[in-house]
């Protein structure tokens, strides 16, 4: 094959081909431009493949053994155990390495699990008035795309297969090998093979080869794209688009001609040791792979281009054959669309250099294995006699029973000595080995505090120094997957978010959002944003401190009590049940209470005259919500005065149109900060509004009749010379002249006891009385609910602000001075 290669060299302008693996660049010195591809083609592709897995071939081995011991192999060959004559020793597993690795895989998962959404993908803002209309596409962007990927049947079997992987064995590289497919396919790491030396992120990868063996009807659909309306396929045209797509027609054709039931020791390259222990675990071992599906065998190779850095992708069929089936130069932009790579811990850096707990706690976990099976057989020999028999004779013994006696009949002697058992040591040897093991896991296990010492009592402080060291050593860990977990959800949020993706899910996911209001744009910037900026903000650990940090800020007016509510809620449970327990329209009540308050002061100063404009930070609802109970109070005074009139009702009028002025921005403002979401939250305010108005006009009508009443009276009083109520007899004339125009019955109070006074009467106390019970003065109690005085609303008058009291009473006359002798 490598002739092959080299032979290619045929002329200046070809490429120059050197050796079985990638091409080297061949750049030409003065344009700098490179002439050789990564692969030149399947033949090659094929090459490096087959080097790939060869050089994984002792990794299988060893991953199979921790597969083995994970499943509950037993600490002893059975058959060793029979040649030595020891068959009747105990040789079961105790499943500590299960256990452990399994504590550590739940925990990964309820992590993902726990996470509100599966990508924090933003809109970015400048100006503060879009703020909020930004923020609520991007909610709706990041519910899309979780809802989608969690609706994914083989999403959960997705996750659980890779946090088994590492944690066993220490990584893992699901990968997208589809140019539009965006659900990851997990490939065991008897079936990823990734370059020697290949650092723990996908850029650093030259070359990745996977196993695969698809079933004959997904082959099919490859080079099946076109069909008519009754289903048939369109030959001509499906085989252009096969074509165009990178699909070799006839050698898929060929494929599935041939295709055979899978046989996992098909490839003489390939280590089955895996499969071996897939198929005791499924107690398969004796049947024949012959009556499986038919499948054909793919090996996929991805190599990155020197120059751009896109990937070409190759598929080639893995039987005798070895034909091309799939070639594409620079199908992916980069590495890291493709493959997303796994590791639990850093080690040295390079991929295959992270060790997993597998091999962290095989071997102590086989000697808990070992001896608990010799605790079990030491108790068994403690029930025993020993016989001590000549070795040239043998043993001739019979044994009777006959309750409550044993007869033996032998020419041994018994001995004296039984065999003793001890369970203490075995219960201290065994968790001992149990704790060693937990050192050694220390990181990964959740909530390990260390035992209290024998004699000695903990303290609290002591706990939590503990609690805290191992918070600060689980942090990184779990950071770190989680690191890596948003890089494996990037890709799949650019492939689902592609317009030209034929997938249904990303169609049925791209309507969608359009509907909700976003924008082609909008949805192209979240698409290419980022999944998370910082994996703190979404690591459990943060959940911990969120809890501790409710406790000293509840109730604190410059903290947001819902968000911290609901982060606390999250962090006891999860944020699924925090979102279903806290009200979605609830509101912090340190910042409610200030905007009541703030309304209640918009409120008098509208009593004033003063017109209030509405602030863009102000809590709509909580205003309208005052303003509500201020006019259902003051509703009965109001139509109380519309029925009995007077010049009264004008200042009540001209106070409650400023306060449904005011009302009326606070809707608007609602609106246009809520958008249509809260289109059925606000109508009742709205209809509340309407009713309001309209009675105001009905109150500015009655004020109109009232003074063209007033007005037709005194017309009517000064055409009949004073017929009627007259002022007091003895007014004086420029007292006359000035009231000539006023209807005295009809004139307020303080104007009637200015009259009274001006013309020499003691003026009436009744009027003022009157006038201080409503005012609140001479200790009287304020308005009642329902009450319309010369305040608004039943409130009291601002401070600072006093009603004129009513005029003195005029002095009486001085006595006459005696006259002089």
């Amino acid at each position: 094959m490598a002739a092959s290669f080299t032979s290619l060299v045929a002329s200046p302008g070809s490429p120059e081909i050197k050796g079985t693996g990638v091409n080297v660049p061949n750049i030409e010195k003065d344009t700098l431009k490179v002439r050789n591809p990564a692969i030149l083609d399947g033949s090659q592709a094929w090459s490096v493949y087959v080097s790939l897995e060869t050089s994984n071939r002792n990794r299988t081995s060893v991953n199979s053994e921790l597969d083995a011991r994970y499943f509950g192999k037993q600490p002893h060959d059975n058959e060793a155990l029979r040649a030595a004559n020891q068959g009747w020793r105990s040789n079961f597993p105790t499943l500590a390495l299960a256990g452990m690795i399994n504590q550590v895989v739940g925990r990964l998962v309820s992590v993902i699990d726990n996470l509100r959404t599966l990508t924090n993908s933003k809109l970015r803002y400048g100006d503060e008035k879009v703020k909020a209309d930004m923020e609520e596409k991007t909610r709706k962007f990041q519910d899309g795309v979780t809802q989608t990927i969690r609706r994914w049947r083989g999403w959960r079997a997705l996750v659980t297969s890779i946090c088994k992987e590492i944690v066993l064995i220490g990584y893992a590289c699901p990968a997208s090998v589809d140019q539009f497919e965006w659900r990851p396919r997990f490939y065991r790491s008897d079936n990823a093979f990734i370059a020697e030396g290949s650092a723990q992120y996908p850029e650093s990868v030259q070359t990745a080869g996977f196993k695969q063996s698809v079933l004959i009807h997904e082959q099919f659909d490859y080079i099946s794209k076109s069909r008519d309306e009754d289903g048939e396929v369109n030959e001509a045209e499906s085989r252009d688009i096969a074509e165009v797509a990178g699909w070799n027609v006839e050698a898929v054709v060929d494929a599935l001609n041939n295709s055979m039931p899978k046989q996992p020791t098909r490839d003489a390259n390939a280590n089955a040791a895996r499969v071996y222990q897939d198929m005791a675990r499924e107690i398969n071992l004796g049947m024949s792979y012959q009556t499986g599906s038919k499948v054909v065998d793919w090996a996929i190779l991805l190599a990155q281009e020197t120059d751009t850095g896109k990937v070409s992708k190759f598929v080639i069929n893995r039987n005798q054959s070895h034909q091309t089936l799939f070639q594409k130069h620079s199908l992916f932009d980069s590495m890291a669309d493709c493959i997303h790579l796994f590791t639990l811990e850093p080690g040295n850096l390079a991929y295959y250099g992270s060790k997993g707990m597998g091999r962290t706690l095989v071997n102590i976990t086989t000697a808990m294995d070992v001896a608990a099976n010799d605790a079990v057989d030491a108790f068994r020999l403690s029930g025993l006699k020993t016989l001590i028999a000549d070795a040239k004779g043998g043993i001739n013994a019979q044994i009777r029973v006959t309750n409550p006696f044993v007869q033996v009949t032998t020419d041994a002697q018994l001995g004296e000595q039984d065999f003793q058992f001890k369970a203490e040591n075995f219960v201290v040897l065994y968790s001992k080995l149990g704790d060693i093991a937990q050192l050694a896991a220390g990181e990964y296990l959740p909530n390990q505090l260390s035992e209290t010492k024998p004699g000695k009592d903990r303290t609290a402080t002591e706990e939590m120094i503990d609690r805290q060291r191992e918070v600060e050593a689980q942090q990184a860990f779990v950071a770190r997957f989680l690191g890596q977990f948003y890089d494996m959800i990037f890709p799949m949020q650019k492939r689902l978010l592609d317009p030209d993706s034929p997938d249904e899910e990303a169609q049925k996911l791209q309507q969608m959002l359009l509907k909700e209001g976003l924008t082609r744009a909008e949805i192209e910037e979240l698409r290419m944003t980022p999944c998370v900026e910082s994996i703190q903000d979404l690591a459990q650990i943060a959940w911990q401190q969120i809890s501790s940090l409710y406790m000293i800020y509840k109730g604190n007016p410059f903290v947001d009590q819902i968000k911290l509510l609901k982060k606390d809620i999250a962090a006891r449970s999860s944020p699924q049940i925090a979102d279903e327990l806290v009200l979605p329209d609830g509101v912090d009540p340190t910042s409610a209470a200030e905007n009541r308050r703030l309304q209640v002061l918009e409120s008098a100063a509208m009593q004033l005259g003063d017109p209030v404009e509405v602030g863009p930070r102000d809590m709509d609802k909580v205003h309208l919500d005052v303003i509500d109970m201020q006019t259902q109070q003051a509703i009965p005074g109001i139509i109380a005065k519309v029925r009995q009139g007077g010049p009264e009702l004008e200042g009540i009028i001209r106070n409650l149109q400023l306060l449904s002025a005011h009302a009326a921005m606070h809707i608007q403002s609602w609106e246009i900060k809520s958008g249509k979401e809260a289109i059925q939250q606000i109508a009742p305010y709205k209809q509340k509004q309407q009713q309001f108005e309209n009675l105001l006009k009905q109150g500015a009508a009655e004020l109109q009749r009232f003074r063209t009443k007033q007005a037709q009276a005194m017309q009517k009083a000064q055409a009949q010379g004073g017929n009627g109520q007259q002022p007091p007899i003895g007014m004086p004339e420029h007292i006359l002249k000035i009231t000539s125009s006023l209807d005295y019955k009809s004139a307020p109070d303080d104007i009637k006891r200015q009259i009274e006074a001006a013309a020499g009467f003691r003026p009436s106390t009744q009027g003022a009385i009157n006038a201080a019970m409503i005012r609140g003065q001479a200790g009287a109690q304020p308005p009642q609910t329902g009450q319309m005085g010369r305040v608004p609303l039943g409130f009291q008058p601002p401070i600072g602000f006093k009603p004129t009291p009513p005029p003195a009473p005029a002095p009486p006359p001085a006595p006459p001075m005696p006259a002089r002798a």
